[in-house]
């Protein structure tokens, strides 16, 4: 089973006082699992990662973990990276974006 592909497989994730509102995670390496179709409903893969990502965020920069796991027993991590460069609004948006979300909530 095909798990990840090389600058195919993305992830969407939030992003904090970034010109963009997310970023797309992607793996830099092929990764693929061999498994009998029994065991399959025992496979999970989950996503780690401390977000929303606060800008600034570097092109290639590591931002999450993808963890594959067999009945609870890691059996891989692979580091998701940063897609492309994202910089940090400028103040003044950055304190509207902050008020807005103590007033609000998440926004």
């Amino acid at each position: 089973y095909e798990i990840s592909k090389r600058g195919r497989t993305f992830f969407e994730l939030d992003t904090w006082l970034g010109k963009k509102s997310k970023i797309k995670a992607i793996t830099k390496d092929d990764y693929y699992i061999t498994i009998n179709k029994k065991d399959i409903r025992n496979l999970t893969v989950y996503l780690k990662y401390d977000g929303p990502i606060k800008a600034p965020i570097q092109k290639d920069q590591k931002i999450a973990t993808l963890m594959i796991l067999e009945k609870d027993e890691i059996i891989k991590t692979l580091p998701l990276y940063a897609s492309e460069k994202i910089s940090k609004v400028n103040f003044f948006k950055s304190l509207l974006t902050s008020l807005n979300y103590l007033v609000w909530g998440d926004v």
